[in-house]
């Protein structure tokens, strides 16, 4: 191919355009005018040669830059392998899942990535969406003790496979005491001898039944927005303040004996259990339930 300048006057390019840029193909042409050299029409390809730059590599760069702000943004963790199933990418959130920095896992294989009991089926789903070119979804351990749990997603990805994961151990964790809390509340509404109450993140009542109300003397409507605090004896208070603080920072039940103040003037010594309330995997409040100790008067 011949790439020597061409040159071509301003009148002749104006009217034979089509020729000459199909020359301008071959080398560049350039445009005179009165004998002087104005412009030149060069190809595409030259041009972008020439200075380094053209609109797809911008536009790759766009999209590269687009993608890694797509990815430091994502909650779930980001994985991207290579068809034989080694790290080529990681985002921050799979670092923090992982414990360890994206330099030190790039080129680590799937198997050296995960621990079992989880790599092996993590691995399977990995070249299933490679070899099926098809989104997979799954749930795999990823840790060793197997406790905590992902929700994982696999898909084809440039030039191998990417995982993206969720961590659903703390959603576990809160559904079981959730239905624990369920259970509690289903298997104690039927003992005689225990009286229950809702109680609000600030440990007032929100709903009682007649026994609890019975055991203090006081009517429900009495004690609906009173602290459950407030109807025990001073001396206990700060521990059973500390005890509501516990079980609502921990989602942990907890169990004590306290002293109620009666209405009549009497105390009366009880067992105190607080199993906390959930609803949409969070704290709204408390149950209490309150059973009379050492033979203390029937209500």
């Amino acid at each position: 191919m011949n790439s020597e300048p061409l040159s071509v006057t301003a009148g002749e390019i104006s009217r034979n355009f089509g020729h000459w840029q199909d020359r301008a193909l071959e080398a560049p042409v350039i445009v005179t005018h009165h004998g002087r050299p104005r412009v030149a029409v060069v190809s595409a390809g030259l041009f972008f040669g020439l200075t380094g730059d053209s609109s797809g590599r911008e536009a790759r760069v766009r999209s590269e830059t687009a993608l890694a702000a797509v990815l430091g943004a994502m909650s779930e963790a980001f994985v991207a392998f290579d068809e034989h199933l080694r790290v080529q990418s990681v985002n921050h959130p799979f670092e923090a899942l992982s414990g360890l920095s994206a330099p030190q896992m790039e080129g680590l294989t799937c198997a050296e990535l995960f621990p079992a009991p989880g790599q092996v089926l993590i691995a399977e789903q990995l070249l299933r969406a490679l070899r099926a070119g098809e989104v997979v979804e799954f749930e795999a351990a990823a840790s060793p003790d197997g406790e905590r749990r992902c929700s994982m997603r696999a898909f084809p990805y440039p030039g191998g496979v990417a995982l993206v994961m969720l961590n659903r151990s703390e959603e576990r964790d809160l559904r079981r005491r959730f239905e624990a809390s369920e259970a509690y509340r289903a298997a104690t509404s039927n003992l005689h001898d225990l009286g229950s109450a809702r109680l609000t993140v600030r440990g007032s009542f929100a709903e009682l039944d007649e026994r609890f109300a019975a055991m203090t003397g006081f009517k429900v409507e009495e004690l609906i927005d009173y602290r459950l605090i407030d109807i025990v004896k001073p001396a206990e208070r700060h521990d059973l303040s500390a005890r509501i603080e516990t079980v609502l920072r921990t989602n942990v039940p907890a169990a004590m004996s306290t002293t109620l103040l009666v209405k009549n003037g009497l105390d009366r010594h009880v067992e105190l259990s607080l199993v906390p309330l959930m609803e949409n995997f969070a704290v709204v409040g408390l149950v209490a339930a309150v059973r009379a100790l050492n033979g203390a008067e029937a209500y």
